[in-house]
């Protein structure tokens, strides 16, 4: 990855912007920025995603809706709570359609999730297998990771850094 972090409003002691280009697995570019300095964007996570069959969308300022759009230019736009959801995505899904759902959710999804992984534990059974979970220790330290590796990449003029994987330390 190459990182390039500023300080874009005068006085702040953080850097309050960055972008990163990333190399994601099987060579795919990735880019991320971000900034506390995006002004009339108080929200404005958008996570876009482009590939050789199409594009999909997502806008945390319109979390309802994830917009597909395919190579002839046609977008179909996805709603939450529909029969399209996988079993995973469904079982995050409490709250009818026409209700906004988010913060409160999160935090009841993860409790669920690590009080069943812990009732598991306790009753010396597998806990369940999930694509989508809450994060553990080895996320977190891949979030330290990633920081620290964007901070080396900035201090060194924007070098390509790679990131100490989980992999690399597995006894961590």
């Amino acid at each position: 990855m190459s990182g390039r972090l500023h300080t874009v409003v005068p006085g702040r002691r953080v850097f309050d912007h960055a972008t990163v280009e990333l190399q994601l697995t099987g060579g795919v570019p990735a880019r991320l920025w971000a900034s506390m300095a995006a002004t009339g964007h108080n929200h404005g996570l958008r996570i876009r995603v482009f590939g050789s069959q199409g594009s999909l969308e997502w806008e945390h300022e319109d979390p309802h809706h994830l917009r597909v759009q395919d190579l002839d230019g046609t977008t179909t736009i996805l709603t939450e709570g529909l029969s399209t959801l996988s079993e995973d995505a469904a079982r995050f899904t409490r709250v009818g359609l026409g209700h906004p759902e988010g913060f409160l959710e999160a935090f009841a999804n993860f409790y669920r999730d690590l009080a069943d992984d812990l009732r598991a534990r306790r009753d010396g059974a597998l806990p369940p297998t999930r694509e989508l979970s809450y994060p553990t220790g080895r996320d977190g330290l891949a979030g330290v990771r990633f920081v620290e590796a964007v901070a080396t990449s900035h201090h060194n003029d924007a070098a390509w850094v790679t990131p100490v994987s989980s992999e690399q330390n597995a006894g961590v």
